[in-house]
């Protein structure tokens, strides 16, 4: 968050214009909408199944969701972190920001 909050000073001050494309921020707010609903919807269709905690062995009382949003998109929870993330980024009009924020949250969730 610090790396983005110092993009968007250095350019306000270096490339002002740069901040000006207001359709830019509309994208990044819609980016930031469709990934808190994709992750809520991950959350509420899951229920107890959903938890923050990442698990390496099976539990006897995991269910595998298959319906529902977790039926159109591939851990929906995840996905929708990162598509809210670099909605952040978008609307600020960050681009060295939405490259790293992609590039940590890859590796993080793909290893």
């Amino acid at each position: 968050m610090t790396c983005a909050l110092l993009e968007y000073a250095i350019e306000i001050l270096v490339f002002p214009s740069l901040k000006e494309y207001w359709w830019v921020n509309d994208i990044g707010l819609v980016m930031m909408l469709v990934g808190e609903l994709v992750r809520k919807a991950a959350i509420l269709t899951a229920g107890h199944s959903f938890t923050h905690i990442i698990r390496k062995y099976y539990e006897n009382h995991h269910e595998l969701i298959t319906h529902g949003i977790y039926r159109f998109i591939p851990h929906p929870g995840y996905s929708g972190i990162v598509i809210w993330a670099t909605g952040t980024q978008v609307m600020l009009c960050n681009p060295g920001c939405i490259i790293a924020f992609v590039a940590v949250l890859w590796r993080f969730f793909y290893t």
